[in-house]
């Protein structure tokens, strides 16, 4: 799973070898002025996501980028049984890369809550 961290300037997700891979990258920093809103959910996130480029094995990870019909664009690294932070972002803010991220971690809750406690989403 990927690493979290949020300082207040930055939320950054950093990536370990085979997610690097799978969603190009091995680390997003996105400015704390780009989120533009935040959920956390108890388990996998199960709706259409869109084309993809990257991994897919049914009901257990999702992994890389996926582009919706109707044009949203998302980093995920999900996998069942692990809280999902959903971050949305202000696409021209992060290089007009993502609209949002839903991203595993055990310690999505504290994310949020600190996320929520230090900025204006």
């Amino acid at each position: 799973m990927p690493n979290i961290s949020y300082d207040n300037l930055h939320l950054r997700v950093d990536f370990g070898g085979f997610e690097a891979l799978m969603t190009r990258r091995r680390r997003f920093d996105i400015p704390a002025e780009a989120i533009t809103g935040f959920e956390v959910s108890p388990d996998w996130v199960n709706e259409i996501h869109g084309l993809r480029y990257g991994l897919h094995v049914a009901a257990r990870w999702k992994l890389g980028i996926w582009k919706h019909p109707s044009g949203t664009k998302r980093l995920i690294a999900m996998k069942r049984g692990t809280s999902v932070l959903r971050v949305q972002l202000a696409r021209d803010q992060v290089d007009g890369r993502f609209d949002e991220l839903l991203i595993s971690t055990p310690e999505a809750e504290r994310i949020a809550a600190t996320v929520q406690a230090n900025a204006a989403v």
